[in-house]
């Protein structure tokens, strides 16, 4: 662990499997990279070694190879605790920083942050101007609760030593782990900024040339589910008192569940005491989402 902290922010970019879009993704952040700034990406143990598609590319660049549990969770976690900045901006390998915006990250007083993002598909890089700042808005004042989800690849950042002290991403989770971490920051009561801009640019794909495609797309969808069921378990008292934010996590477990045809675990989420208050809105909409995936199987 590297403990003296002499640069203000630290842009962490895991990386497993996309040469070709990491070379990318880095290059949109050197492009406006302040001074007191570096780029550590995270080699999740690629085929082709991170070091060697990014070497030389710039001086304030570094790589290094985890030793953490294999997954974007562990990544982040080993490049935390190797960063040299007070502050931390993650950016996903296949994505794109909007130029500008790790200057306006460094203005924010806030303990973390996000931002809305632009998706595209493709190699080419579509046409984007420097981002253009102005006030984020208080993340506890943020409605609905999807909105106060802090996506890790939606330019988000956070303190480094408070991402310590909230004991990092849950790597046992390998998919939505930023729905857990989330959840967690909402409950320490931070100081949490939504961004009024855009600030990412995301590739939409199923792997360019050969290179690893999205993570949460070769999940399969009973796998999610669970996923979600622990994070409904893990924080069913908080839960408990954000009525809403319950109700959108069981949607989005029960919509897979009924695309993993698991009528039993559907009926376990649906009896659950968080479904309660929502449970007729929750049965119809269980009905909906299988009645839509049997005729996608079709």
């Amino acid at each position: 662990m590297i403990d003296n902290q002499d640069l203000e922010l630290t842009v962490i970019v895991p990386s497993r499997d996309r040469p070709q879009l990491l070379a990318a993704a880095v290059q949109s952040v050197l492009a406006s990279l302040p001074d007191c700034a570096e780029v550590l990406v995270v080699d999740d143990r690629s085929v082709l070694p991170v070091a060697s598609v990014v070497a030389n590319l710039d001086p304030r660049l570094r790589s290094i190879v985890s030793e953490a549990r294999p997954g974007a969770a562990g990544a982040r976690n080993w490049g935390v605790t190797h960063a040299r900045g007070r502050r931390i901006l993650f950016l996903d390998d296949d994505d794109l920083m909007i130029p500008g915006y790790p200057t306006w990250v460094l203005e924010q007083q806030s303990d973390y942050g996000f931002a809305p993002t632009i998706s595209f598909r493709g190699l080419a890089v579509p046409a984007i101007g420097v981002y253009p700042g102005g006030t984020g808005k208080p993340v506890v004042d943020v409605r609905p609760f999807r909105h106060q989800v802090a996506g890790l690849g939606c330019g988000f950042w956070i303190d480094r030593a408070t991402f310590l002290a909230t004991g990092g991403i849950a790597e046992d989770i390998r998919v939505n782990e930023d729905t857990e971490f989330s959840i967690r920051l909402l409950r320490a009561d931070l100081r949490g900024v939504r961004a009024p801009a855009p600030a990412v640019l995301v590739r939409q794909h199923d792997g360019i040339g050969g290179e690893r495609g999205h993570l949460t797309a070769a999940a399969k969808a009973g796998e999610r589910a669970g996923f979600f069921g622990a994070i409904l378990s893990r924080h069913a008292d908080w839960l408990t008192e954000r009525p809403d934010a319950a109700k959108h996590l069981l949607q989005r477990q029960l919509k897979l569940l009924a695309r993993a045809r698991d009528g039993e675990g559907a009926r376990a989420a649906l009896a659950s005491p968080l479904a309660k208050q929502h449970r007729l809105a929750l049965w119809l909409y269980y009905l909906a989402e299988t009645l839509l995936a049997q005729i996608k199987r079709r």
